[in-house]
């Protein structure tokens, strides 16, 4: 691969959680912990806070280059949701919509986020913003649940009942 010129270098820019996750779920905390996102061009020679409009939380950015944007987890809502901007700043879009549970992570690929919600892993169109919940089934290989041969099942008899008429019995085992 070939070197990339400082003006390549110069013109990339990091996107960033200055403050790191502190272990608090304290819903809507608009203290001085606070995660919020800022950018570093070596052109600008300090960092620039780019979520200081709002006073609480917002975290784990990702880039799109499909899109051109910056997707990142915020409570802007009252819920933690899915949001976007320009990697200025500016033009900041709602993606996600959710009540009562919050988001907690997500993953971007293309045009396409898959985020979890409660139990569920979700999945959203970022061009439409339609999204819908996964259906996912995993099965198990509990021992329980597994089919097991018994060799001798009149050893685990724990009651028989016979019919009035005599002609059938009901054996539990």
């Amino acid at each position: 691969p070939s070197a990339k010129s400082p003006a390549d270098v110069d013109a990339a820019a990091l996107i960033f959680v200055r403050i790191p996750f502190n272990g608090s779920f304290t819903k809507r905390y608009k203290g001085g912990t606070i995660e919020q996102l800022w950018r570093f061009k070596k052109s600008e020679g300090e960092a620039v806070n780019l979520t200081g409009d709002y006073p609480g939380t917002s975290y784990r950015p990702l880039w799109s280059a499909e899109t051109g944007r910056v997707y990142f987890l915020t409570d802007r809502d009252d819920h933690m949701n899915l949001w976007s901007m320009t990697p200025t700043g500016t033009d900041l879009k709602q993606h996600t919509r959710h009540v009562g549970l919050d988001i907690r992570g997500y993953s971007l690929r293309g045009r396409r986020a898959v985020y979890q919600l409660g139990p569920d892993l979700w999945s959203i169109d970022l061009a439409t913003d339609q999204a819908a919940k996964l259906d996912i089934t995993l099965d198990t290989d509990l021992d329980q649940l597994r089919e097991k041969w018994i060799d001798k099942p009149a050893e685990y008899i724990t009651s028989a009942r016979l019919s009035p008429d005599g002609e059938k019995v009901v054996i539990t085992a």
